[in-house]
């Protein structure tokens, strides 16, 4: 049998492992564009039995074990250290296995820092959302706080305005009552479409 047909078991594990990786990961993706795209957020409920469906606490225990799997890898990994191309004793098959077995390794090593980052980076999230409830709780009270201040102000101007000059008083009196009257217009032309509305048609 030719290399090719001997490594054609070999190739077809490594294909079907990246197919499934792929696929990981498209769930991955379509799952974050639902969550991104949720036009109404969840209860914490909800969150805690999506969190418990989903294993979030079996992942996060899986990753952390992931430092022993990377001491195992790195110890298997110092028989290729001393590999070379140009060494007559050592096959070149050899050293280029050992090139991409410290190359995975590297790369899950990177894995657990980018692990212990998330950690903190979602400590942090959780910690950022009261002060982002205590921003929106300050710009609400200060804008009411800033209203009535106004109202107390354009009062206080009204009241002066008016005994500073009686004729402007008479304007503002009579701006009001025509205010009142327009008010009052408005409110007789709405009962009188409700009666309208509410009264049954004969025929």
């Amino acid at each position: 049998k030719s290399i090719v047909e001997k490594t054609s078991g070999n190739v077809d594990d490594i294909t079907g492992l990246v197919e499934t990786f792929i696929d990981k990961l498209e769930n991955v993706r379509a799952n974050a564009v639902d969550i991104v795209f949720q036009e109404e957020p969840l209860s914490n409920q909800q969150i805690q039995a999506k969190n418990v469906q989903e294993d979030l606490e079996g992942i996060k225990k899986e990753l952390t074990g992931l430092n022993e799997e990377i001491a195992k890898d790195q110890k298997e990994d110092k028989k290729f250290e001393n590999f070379g191309w140009d060494d007559p004793k050592i096959d070149n098959c050899q050293v280029l296995e050992g090139m991409i077995q410290r190359l995975i390794t590297s790369a899950r090593e990177v894995l657990t820092e980018a692990n212990n980052q998330t950690d903190l980076f979602w400590s942090k999230v959780k910690q950022l959302e009261v002060e982002t409830y205590k921003v929106n709780r300050v710009m609400a009270q200060s804008s009411g706080n800033l209203k009535d201040v106004l109202k107390e102000l354009f009062k206080t101007l009204n009241k002066e305005l008016r005994e500073a000059s009686p004729a402007l008083k008479e304007i503002l009196d009579k701006a009001e009552q025509e205010e009142a009257a327009v008010e009052g217009a408005q409110e007789a032309i709405k009962k009188a479409i409700k009666k309208n509305k509410d009264t049954p048609r004969q025929g």
